[in-house]
């Protein structure tokens, strides 16, 4: 990876994580819909990141989440879940020819369609798992999946705006 993809990828880290822990720590939408925007930092790594690296990545973004928001790695366990289930569902998602080396999962590089089907799952996922942690001791996991469907959007919007200022369009 050059050098200077290794400098967007950071730029784009602390953006999202600087959202995170200073904009959206206490924005939810009718105490419903959260934005997990720091979920992009880990998710929107290059195909060539491997599984090892993006968990350990994932790891390090949510345990840093986590210690802003005093949950105890909660946040940590749910990226890095999410992390390890990046893999296969690249490989699911795989088009026929492959992916090449340099391809990225942005939207100008892959498409909407496909850019859709692989994030919301994966922020679907990291919200589930992260709610039903926080909810589990008080028995409402409807309510949290409730809440995981209702933050996909929220979230995968707000990582596609913060994708879409960093990433410059393909000409």
């Amino acid at each position: 990876m050059s050098s200077s993809r290794i400098v967007k990828y950071l730029v784009q880290w602390f953006v999202l994580v600087a959202l995170q822990v200073l904009l959206f720590k206490d924005f939810a939408f009718f105490n419903t819909s959260y934005c997990y925007a720091y979920v992009g930092a880990f998710v929107l790594l290059p195909f060539e990141v491997s599984l090892v690296g993006g968990m350990l990545l994932a790891f390090g973004t949510g345990l840093l989440v986590d210690v802003f928001y005093d949950t105890l790695g909660i946040g940590a366990a749910a990226s890095v879940a999410v992390a390890y289930l990046r893999g296969p569902l690249l490989k699911a998602l795989t088009p026929a020819g492959g992916y090449e080396g340099y391809m990225e999962p942005t939207l100008p590089s892959m498409g909407l369609q496909w850019y859709l089907l692989y994030l919301c799952p994966l922020v679907f996922l990291h919200a589930a798992i992260l709610l039903s942690i926080e909810l589990i001791h008080a028995g409402e996991i409807p309510l949290a999946l409730l809440k995981a469907v209702a933050t996909v959007p929220f979230t995968v919007i707000m990582i596609g705006l913060v994708q879409n200022v960093l990433v410059p369009k393909k000409g």
